[in-house]
């Protein structure tokens, strides 16, 4: 399960950032969480494999990330948590791949593998603005664009907004450097973004300084 570089356009001093490429099994996995001293009950009690394989992934990245080996819980809606923390966290899954973000701050982080499938459903997230600025048949921006939108919606914390009118991007920024600032519901976040050879990823923080 190693460690990936964390890509210096997305790196940030106000947040720990960690990609693991996911490439043992689930004993393997289990057993180097047994080993860090992570309590692994409640997740063999999760009943599909592939959601306790990203399960304990995600313990050894927390632990990998500043030696927490904490629980990680989940909001009614979903949004991960670390048990006995004032950190915040984030948490994304795509396919090989594990990534995580903590902060004192609110944050968001998103990566997802390249998939064709984006393309057919890019007017869901883009509106008509952005979607001039993201070529209609490129697979890696698409995906980089959704990638924004989603740590935006994590960051901002604010159920039921809509990722086409309520979470504004700079296409222009996510095809040139990747680097830019969003407001969303009146909190203003610092967002970048990566393309790699397999997936992109992106990351939202708040700034407490506006």
């Amino acid at each position: 399960m190693p460690l990936i570089d964390i890509p210096s356009r997305i790196v940030s001093p106000n947040a720990d950032l960690a990609i693991w490429q996911v490439d043992e099994d689930e004993d393997v996995l289990l057993d180097l969480c047994q080993r860090c001293g992570v309590d692994t009950e409640t997740i063999l009690n999760t009943k599909l494999a592939k959601r306790r394989i990203e399960l304990l992934a995600e313990h050894l990245l927390l632990h990998a990330l500043n030696g927490c080996v904490s629980p990680i819980s989940h909001t009614p809606t979903g949004a991960p948590y670390i048990a006995d923390s004032t950190l915040n966290i984030s948490i994304s899954h795509t396919r090989g791949y594990v990534a995580m973000a903590i902060s004192r701050r609110c944050i968001g982080i998103d990566i997802e593998h390249f998939s064709d499938k984006v393309l057919r459903v890019r007017q869901k997230f883009l509106n008509e603005a952005e979607a001039r600025h993201i070529e209609a048949d490129n697979v890696a921006l698409n995906i980089a664009a959704w990638t924004a939108k989603e740590a935006l919606y994590k960051a901002v914390l604010t159920p039921g907004i809509n990722l086409s009118h309520h979470i504004p991007i700079d296409a222009q920024a996510i095809a040139g450097n990747g680097n830019w600032v969003s407001t969303v519901c009146g909190k203003q976040f610092d967002v970048s973004t990566h393309i790699a050879a397999d997936y992109a990823i992106s990351l939202a923080i708040e700034n407490t300084l506006q």
